[in-house]
């Protein structure tokens, strides 16, 4: 791919992305240690617009199944004041909640942006709780995860908590966003966390102090508010930690869903790298932020590559007489330094990956996936596609994931 397009640039940004796949499988999360009576109030927060009742259920679910008291937290609900349909169904889920003991309430937004940091940003403001957590439709949270994430919080001194996110679907595209979610917390957060002291967070089961919140001005209204926030939080040096416990949301329901969440995430990193360059981190920790935040260069770059090898091949084919002759290429450096560097890109970082993502799954026990990883170079393309096409996507329109 690199020989073809542009060696330097491309080659960079691919070895990035295999630093990760050099380290090993490792779990970081902690689980706390002390017992207590008194536990501090909690305000869960959730955003719902166009949801159905099915997905909103599976979260309230959840959270009336928690082993944390009743008594110690609150639900807060924030939906848009057009979205009736959803309005009726969390009307419902406030009663449920009120049967069960637990306070609930329905927070309707203002209207101004359909975005959801904004829809947080007054749920927050409304809060009563020290400690945020953040959900959204369709998680199955673990039952002791209020408690092992803010018992963890509250002996460590930790002020952001994140637990596991898996997404999971039955189609192939969501078999292999699950295996990336996997390799996200076994491998890339474990790296960030030990050299960035910071990671990029999920907007699922994150648990972060309101006072800390508020001195961030809450979440910025950006596209991936989640992993922004988490560089901003890094760079004001507050603490981070990874809970024992795990949320599984589902994967996007079709190949369109995939897209747009797809758009999203790699646009809002774009929207991240900026403000990674004019962090005052050091150097070490933009060097880590660096990796997870140039994904959607790095996968850019390898998809126009392919379709400049895919196009090159065509035209010999098609044009036999054809000859392309490009001087840089005739130079020494190319013809050994970086002609060397793209052979060991093509032929040990390939099957490094692919060595990486058993290891993960049979570190995770997930080995009925593992035949699937000799497809996963169809998913970089797709991934690659995304990626592309997200440069020139806008930043003022959010795109829902539906599931």
């Amino acid at each position: 791919m690199s020989v073809v397009f542009d060696p330097i640039i491309s080659n960079f940004f691919y070895t990035l992305s295999l630093i990760p796949h050099l380290t090993r499988p490792k779990d970081i999360s902690q689980r706390s240690i002390i017992e207590t009576e008194h536990f501090p109030f909690i305000s869960v927060l959730m955003t719902f617009y166009h949801e159905n009742r099915e997905d909103i259920d599976m979260t309230i679910s959840s959270l009336i199944n928690q082993t944390y008291p009743r008594d110690k937290f609150e639900i807060l609900m924030m939906v848009e004041p057009d979205d009736t349909e959803v309005q009726s169904y969390v009307e419902d889920c406030v009663k449920r909640l009120r049967e069960y003991g637990i306070a609930g309430r329905i927070i309707v937004s203002d209207g101004k942006l359909r975005i959801k940091p904004h829809a947080l940003n007054l749920g927050i403001e409304q809060a009563k709780g020290e400690y945020c957590a953040f959900y959204d439709a369709s998680d199955d949270i673990e039952k002791d995860q209020l408690e092992k994430a803010i018992l963890l919080m509250k002996e460590k001194d930790y002020d952001v908590v994140q637990a596991k996110v898996l997404r999971r679907g039955s189609s192939l595209l969501s078999r292999f966003l699950l295996i990336d979610t996997v390799f996200w917390f076994q491998k890339y957060i474990p790296l960030i966390l030990k050299f960035a002291k910071g990671f990029p967070l999920s907007g699922e089961g994150l648990f972060i102090r309101r006072s800390v919140l508020k001195e961030s001005g809450n979440f910025p209204e950006v596209l991936t508010e989640d992993a922004y926030l988490g560089l901003i939080l890094s760079e004001k040096n507050k603490r981070f930690a990874l809970v024992e416990s795990v949320v599984t949301e589902k994967a996007p329901k079709n190949i369109k869903a995939h897209i747009i969440q797809k758009l999203r995430w790699h646009r809002g990193y774009l929207t991240c790298l900026k403000k990674l360059f004019h962090s005052k981190m050091s150097l070490k920790r933009k060097f880590f932020f660096l990796l997870p935040f140039s994904s959607p260069i790095t996968c850019a770059l390898a998809f126009i590559g392919w379709l400049i090898i895919i196009s090159h091949y065509f035209s010999l084919i098609l044009f036999p007489s054809l000859e392309i002759n490009i001087s840089w290429m005739q130079s020494p450096l190319y013809t050994k330094g970086i002609y060397y560097w793209s052979v060991a890109l093509a032929y040990v970082g390939i099957p490094l990956i692919f060595l990486s993502y058993t290891s993960i799954l049979l570190e995770s026990s997930m080995k009925k996936y593992i035949p699937l990883i000799i497809l996963i170079p169809f998913y970089w393309m797709f991934v690659g596609f995304c990626s592309t096409t997200s440069i020139f996507r806008g930043t003022k329109r959010w795109g829902k994931t539906e599931r």
